[in-house]
């Protein structure tokens, strides 16, 4: 990385590449290149998905744990997703207790209102001790912030005495949220490891003030509009920063203007990324990859043609041998269609006089919702159909790549 001629560094890669786990790689060199050390950068991981924000520190996780490192993640999105992760937990546990799941979305504002709820969560168990196991123990291993910032508060309890005796008082709210702000501060000052956020949420003003990144992590970058990326060079000012994504994945989402002729000033700016642009200038992506890591067989072949130019490899070489359950796969699409050749494992279904029908800022076609609904109902269901290696079958539903 110290050889790279610029602070930012571009990654072109089709679909199955390893893109995200070069990402990954990057991570544990920053933070374990020693073996024996540990190096507290603060990286920033951004992705325009909050699935991804969830589903990127998962494998993260895992490697840490196959190196026998301690977890260094954070999780920082939208507070729905941690009030639905609390709930979840509550209910499972059959835990007795009144949760106001409509006034805990409306008060949440702040960092200090999810800290507060924090602390209302850790008390909402029938005993003072299965309320510290709440509180240290989230369903999700990987935590929030403000779920680790009142990990760091427990640990050093006896450091904010004020904060105690304010949380147990509650008499002046602001001053107590201003104490709590102070919690925040130092812990994210002396946290180093990865932080996975959205581009909006990683870059708000409290967050940024406390954590500058060193490293800073895009992915899917094809989805990050010119707007987007800016604010995160701008704010963190990051001593690397590496892009990566599939320059033929559907480019950033632009909300529908609600009239045709209004003028939008920025409109070429929030409906291209800025990877895009690299691409499409010359010379500045220098690193492309193209060897496909999941296509079996032969796999690769259609998205290659239809999709990447030719472009798309296929990592195994020799004959195209599928295993068994990918067989199995092909045998149930012949049961869709009887006449499909025997060396083709894709269908495309055309529902004729069905439409797609205005829902809200988006469209919605019920035809194909209803058609979907029953095959994915018909394959659950189907025990021929497995994963590969012995792992649960998953099936994705998903929109198109843009030809």
């Amino acid at each position: 990385m110290h050889a790279l001629e610029h602070n930012i560094h571009w990654i072109a890669g089709v679909a199955g590449t390893g893109k995200s786990k070069l990402l990954q790689f990057i991570v544990l060199m920053a933070l374990f290149g020693d073996k024996n050390s540990f190096l507290p950068l603060k990286i920033l991981y951004l992705v325009n998905q909050n699935s991804a924000v969830n589903d990127f520190p998962k494998e993260l996780q895992d490697a840490m744990v196959k190196m026998g490192k301690q977890n260094h993640i954070i999780r920082l999105h939208g507070y729905s997703s941690e009030i639905n992760d609390w709930k979840s937990r509550i209910i499972d546990d059959k835990r007795p207790g009144i949760f106001d799941e409509d006034n805990a979305r409306r008060a949440c504002i702040s960092v200090e209102d999810e800290f507060l709820v924090q602390h209302q969560l850790a008390n909402i168990a029938v005993s003072a001790n299965n309320a510290a196991k709440a509180s240290k123990k989230p369903r999700m291993e990987i935590l929030s912030l403000s779920q680790a910032a009142w990990r760091y508060y427990s640990d050093h309890v006896d450091q904010y005495p004020d904060l105690t005796a304010a949380l147990v008082e509650k008499r002046d709210l602001e001053e107590l949220k201003d104490k709590i702000q102070n919690l925040y501060t130092d812990f994210l000052q002396q946290f180093g490891g990865v932080v996975t956020s959205t581009p909006y949420t990683g870059c708000l003003t409290k967050f940024v003030r406390n954590f500058k990144a060193d490293i800073c992590l895009v992915d899917e970058a094809a989805r990050i509009n010119d707007l987007e990326l800016l604010q995160i060079l701008r704010k963190h000012d990051p001593e690397l920063t590496v892009v990566v994504g599939d320059p033929c994945q559907m480019g950033p989402w632009r909300p529908p203007s609600d009239t045709e002729n209004t003028i939008q000033p920025y409109a070429e700016y929030v409906s291209r990324s800025t990877l895009e642009r690299a691409i499409s200038y010359g010379g500045i992506v220098k690193a492309s990859l193209t060897l496909n890591h999941r296509g079996l067989g032969g796999l690769v072949r259609l998205p290659s043609s239809i999709i990447y130019h030719d472009t798309m490899q296929a990592y195994s070489r020799g004959p195209a041998l599928y295993p068994a359950e990918v067989d199995a796969y092909a045998e149930f699409l012949r049961g869709i269609c009887p006449d499909l050749d025997k060396s083709s494992q894709r269908i495309i279904v055309e529902l004729q006089n069905s439409a797609a029908k205005r829902l809200g800022t988006s469209t919605i076609n019920m035809d194909h919702v209803r058609y979907v609904s029953d095959l994915v109902i018909k394959a659950s269901k189907d025990p021929s159909l497995k994963g590969l290696d012995g792992k649960p079958k998953l099936i994705m539903v998903c929109s198109f790549y843009l030809q």
